[in-house]
């Protein structure tokens, strides 16, 4: 939450720990524009001073200085007039760093309102604004995103691909290129994508996109015809636990992992995965689909652990 994010700054800052609560910051300013935090947490920012003098120039901290009052009052001067303000005083100054910081701030605005047009734009601002290499990472990923979400697949992966020159290691980096992945696979690139997906999880196995990974990597399987591989990665899923932002949970993975095991001809662990599906998510999204899919297909089904309440839905006969 942004009220813990900031409290934890303040505190970095009080324990002198200036580069942390500056990270601490940033990070509450780029991703919560909207939050009556972020006004404060510039102020916070700008006034930060390590052992080698302040983080931010004195004509910057004298243009924060200025709107002090809009700032504290973040919520009651409204934050896109106030990111603007403070945005076009900062481009007056020569090389400031904080310009960039504002910029990303404001783009992330537009993209929380939806305005994909203006997020564009303002994302595309921020490139050239960023002085320093991990905000200009994040403006690239924004403008990907957006670009993405629009439909522009080739300026998407142009804007991805400048995030692995900025910041190949950093999360937004890993980010950047499970983006690109997840493109080549929508697009039916499995080769190029199932290659990068990869890279990632030799690189990083411990990944924090490693639901998101696995889930991909099985669904490229999947759409290859390579049954056993993909449903070895939906089990994964399972056995770790792990959760993916789409479908929240243990219903995808097992809703495919039974698809999945009957194209391998295991109806027995077909209805073990379903029967789980059953029993755990009675109301869901994929337990309409199962419940469609055995109808038609005519197959047996019944909730584990629940023998007396079996589901019967068509023959006994296994599918393929």
């Amino acid at each position: 939450k942004p009220v813990s994010r900031y409290v934890y700054g303040l505190l970095l800052r009080d324990a002198k720990q200036i580069s942390d609560a500056a990270f601490t910051f940033r990070t509450l300013i780029r991703d919560e524009p909207l939050s009556s935090f972020t006004g404060p947490a510039l102020l916070d920012l700008s006034a930060l001073r390590g052992q080698r003098g302040f983080l931010y120039s004195k004509a910057e901290r004298r243009v924060v200085a200025t709107m002090r009052k809009r700032l504290i009052n973040y919520r009651g001067y409204g934050p896109d007039r106030t990111l603007k303000k403070l945005h076009l005083a900062l481009r007056r100054v020569p090389r400031s760093r904080l310009k960039g910081e504002v910029a990303l701030a404001r783009a992330k605005a537009s993209e929380r309102h939806r305005n994909w047009t203006s997020a564009v734009h303002r994302y595309t601002q921020a490139t050239r604004d960023a002085r320093d290499t991990t905000s200009r990472a994040h403006a690239y990923y924004g403008l990907g995103d957006m670009q993405n979400r629009r439909g522009k697949y080739r300026a998407a992966r142009v804007a991805f691909g400048k995030v692995a020159q900025y910041a190949a290691s950093a999360e937004v980096g890993e980010a950047a290129t499970f983006a690109i992945a997840d493109m080549d696979a929508r697009l039916g690139r499995f080769h190029k994508a199932r290659k990068e997906l990869t890279a990632i999880m030799v690189r990083n196995p411990l990944t924090g996109n490693r639901a998101r990974i696995l889930w991909s990597l099985g669904w490229i399987h999947y759409r290859e015809a390579n049954y056993a591989e993909a449903l070895r990665l939906f089990e994964s899923l399972l056995k770790e636990g792990v959760r993916g932002d789409v479908g929240e949970g243990r219903d995808r993975p097992l809703y495919w992992a039974g698809r999945t095991a009957l194209k391998t001809s295991d109806a027995e662990r077909a209805r073990r995965y379903f029967g789980e599906l059953l029993r755990d998510y009675p109301v869901n999204y994929y337990t309409s689909s199962l419940l469609d899919f055995v109808a038609i297909r005519g197959f047996s089904v019944k909730p584990a652990a629940e023998a007396s309440k079996a589901v019967t839905l068509g023959s006994d006969a296994p599918l393929v």
